[in-house]
């Protein structure tokens, strides 16, 4: 079987969509822009059952040439980041992301925020934070995380040491997908899970942060945050988890 895409690493466009061959479906192809000229291009395929599989790159109209830099064939529902191997296939920790300075403070708003995250779990033990943003002391963050243990997806906000917000809901089946979306603002809090369970609060300090850490712990793959610096209404994040 076969999936395949043309890229444009010149415009860094798509020439030509993805094709398929024996019952290959939700095919997707996307290029991203880096630095210097730089693009990563992704392919994704679903198969109802593969033994083996490679991967070829061709250069059409390549006069000058062109450097292809860690090529990457794996298994899963989206591409993941660059997993450095040598001459054998490995297994590397999971990825975790921190964003700080002024990174964070240029597009988060210490008053109000809106967040949405997706994602697949794959452990049933310890508390895994799918996002966790934080002064880096514990005494003020907001922590959207998993007791897996107890299978129930949790939403925490403390301020100056106090908890001021504990929310709870299903954490969803193992290896499935599942999301959340989430907001808070002074005294005005929601949070609604896709799978199961929603919860409010109307009395809420909202602490000073600096800092966001994304997959703190956690086993499965994040496969979107999306935030917006405003507290978006309880029928839109309705709407947006589902």
């Amino acid at each position: 079987p076969y999936a395949r895409a043309t890229f444009n690493v010149s415009t860094g466009l798509i020439s030509v969509g993805v094709s398929t061959n024996n019952g290959g479906t939700n095919a997707l192809a996307s290029i991203e822009s880096f630095a210097n000229g730089w693009y990563r291009c992704r392919v994704t395929v679903t198969y109802p059952a593969v033994t083996g599989g490679g991967m070829r790159i061709n250069a059409v109209g390549a006069s000058g040439g062109y450097f292809a830099w860690r090529p990457q064939f794996e298994t899963g529902s989206f591409a993941t980041s660059s997993i450095a191997t040598t001459t054998a296939a490995v297994t590397r920790s999971a990825d975790v992301v921190s964003i700080s300075g002024s990174n964070f403070t240029g597009w988060y708003n210490q008053s109000a925020m809106t967040f949405f995250h997706e994602s697949i779990r794959q452990t049933t033990t310890a508390y895994p934070s799918r996002l966790l943003i934080w002064d880096g002391t514990g005494a003020n963050q907001i922590n959207a995380y998993l007791d897996a243990a107890g299978n129930s997806s949790s939403f925490e906000i403390v301020a100056g040491g106090t908890s001021q917000v504990a929310i709870f809901g299903g954490g969803g089946n193992l290896n499935k997908p599942d999301a959340a979306a989430f907001a808070y603002s002074l005294n005005d809090v929601a949070i609604y899970y896709r799978s199961s369970g929603s919860g409010v609060d109307t009395s809420a300090t909202m602490p000073t942060v600096d800092r966001m850490v994304i997959g703190n712990g956690w086993t499965g793959p994040i496969s979107r945050i999306v935030a917006w610096p405003q507290r978006l209404s309880n029928s839109t994040l309705q709407a947006i988890r589902a």
